[in-house]
């Protein structure tokens, strides 16, 4: 991109008299052919071709997208002497500025990609070459600087970013799924527990090399409708040069069936983890308390701390399914039904990776 002329210069003769009315007629260099300018930086507006001056001399803003041809004629179409340059514009590759495909590079002219990346001309004479296709000719270079990438499925052979440094690799087991319950009628309650949370590890690794081979964990099911447990959350893994870390899965929620008595059901740990720097365990369920059958206390799901969540209990209905990567399934705490219930389902693992550059 390149601006052709300050948009306040104003257009003189050789008496200093002011040229109203003059015309810039721009096209494609060495040819009669028209091309556009724009009047702004986005080149979303274009200017009309040719642009004329007002009464006091003075043109609008004229940006030019790459190299040009301009004629400088009067207000009666008479070209001016010394009115033809050729080419005009951004005719070497200004530095750091977007890639023009009209434009010449030279060694070591650097680019804005159409990905937002910079890259550096490898050869003289490099017009037409579109940086993020044409390794051949251009260098990818990450000044500094990181990026997160998110991975939700699983992957045997993750290839780190070419030029990281170093990078943190996260593991988030899966939620489990919470127990669902059957209601025993009028003066009795049923609750069941929630999944668990998903376990954590964090690994640095430095100079990373090779692939990963990931497996992320499945999200634990709902017990069915009924006296029914659910099921664990699946383990996430990483394992590669340097790294080898697990996440995992939350403990599953138990089923429960309705009582006129009462009933406690304590809180169920969270998901374990290995391998890493940091090894965290997932969030666990609430407690669930039923007394002279009355709900008392329903089970919130665990989640893992590095997402967070959890998912309130079901007073009526099925119980929720989980929304967030490590989160489990939510639970039921219903009076007086004779309606069974199923467990909410939790939430897939996930991979996290921030690359360093």
């Amino acid at each position: 991109m390149a601006r052709f002329s300050n948009p306040f210069i104003q257009y003189l003769n050789g008496s200093a008299q002011v040229l109203d009315g003059n015309q810039l007629f721009f096209y494609e260099p060495g040819t009669t052919t028209p091309k556009d300018t724009y009047s702004d930086t986005g080149f979303t507006t274009v200017n009309p071709n040719p642009v004329i001056a007002n009464g006091d001399g003075y043109v609008p803003n004229i940006e030019l997208d790459g190299t040009y041809k301009c004629v400088l004629k009067d207000k009666y179409g008479v070209t001016v002497p010394n009115g033809t340059a050729d080419p005009i514009g951004d005719t070497s590759g200004g530095q750091l500025e977007q890639w023009l495909n009209d434009n010449t590079y030279n060694i070591p002219d650097m680019v804005v990609g159409s990905d937002d990346q910079f890259y550096k001309s490898l050869v003289d004479a490099n017009q037409g070459n579109d940086p993020v296709s044409n390794p051949s000719e251009w260098e990818l270079m990450l000044l500094g600087g990181s990026k997160t990438t998110i991975i939700a499925a699983s992957d045997p052979a993750w290839a780190y970013t070419v030029g990281v440094k170093a990078a943190i690799v996260t593991a988030i087991g899966a939620g489990a799924g919470a127990g669902g319950i059957d209601g025993q009628g009028a003066g009795t309650a049923a609750a069941s527990r929630a999944g668990t949370g998903g376990g954590f590890s964090i690994k640095t690794v430095e100079a990373p090399t090779g692939t990963l081979a990931i497996v992320i964990g499945a999200a634990g099911t709902g017990g069915a409708a009924g006296d029914n447990d659910g099921s664990d959350g699946g383990d996430t893994t990483v394992i590669g040069t340097g790294i080898s870390i697990t996440g995992n899965g939350g403990n599953l929620g138990a089923g429960n069936t309705g009582t006129a008595g009462s009933s406690i059901g304590a809180a169920t740990a969270g998901g374990e983890s290995s391998g890493g720097d940091v090894n965290g365990k997932g969030v666990c369920s609430g407690m669930r308390a039923i007394v002279s059958g009355d709900v008392a206390n329903g089970s919130i799901s665990g989640f893992c701390p590095v997402t967070g969540g959890g998912v309130p209990v079901q007073i009526t209905g099925n119980g929720i399914t989980a929304t967030i990567p490590g989160e489990g399934g939510g639970a039921i705490a219903e009076s007086d039904t004779t309606a069974n219930r199923a467990g909410g389902d939790g939430f897939r693992g996930e991979v996290q990776i921030t690359e360093f550059f």
